[in-house]
């Protein structure tokens, strides 16, 4: 079982091997391991992307999303993660995520999403 604090970043490190990709860091270096180096690396790599390429979306992709830290040096950074299950017509996408709130219960775990692909605070990973 993963920890509470680092359940999504794990998660995102499991996937990210099953890929057959390279960890962006080493794996047993927990506080390098966290969720805006995956977006880091991915970028390096080319294989990160935006909502306005709706068309290279598809299930499998790691969904990352900012958070407002509310430091006004460093306020948007790549805080959360999950996966990419299916997308449907209009820019919608639904997501499978730990550390998420599920809006029917109010309770925290692992959760499907639907979002939106505009939102100008979600990017993808291409793991393919």
């Amino acid at each position: 079982c993963f920890e509470h604090t680092g359940w999504a970043r794990r998660k995102a490190e499991q996937w990210w091997k099953e890929a057959g990709l390279t960890l962006p860091y080493p794996a047993d270096e927990f506080n390098i391991g966290w969720t805006p180096t995956i977006a880091e690396r991915a970028k390096k790599l080319k294989r990160l992307f935006m909502g306005n390429e709706f068309k290279r979306l598809k299930p499998g992709c790691l969904f990352l999303s900012e958070r407002d830290t509310g430091d006004a040096l460093d306020s948007k950074r790549i805080g959360h993660v999950g996966i990419v299950e299916n997308i449907y017509p209009d820019h919608v996408f639904t997501t499978i995520e730990g550390n998420a709130r599920d809006s029917s219960t109010g309770r925290d775990g692992v959760v499907r999403k639907i979002r939106d692909a505009d939102n100008q605070k979600y990017y993808f990973v291409d793991l393919s």
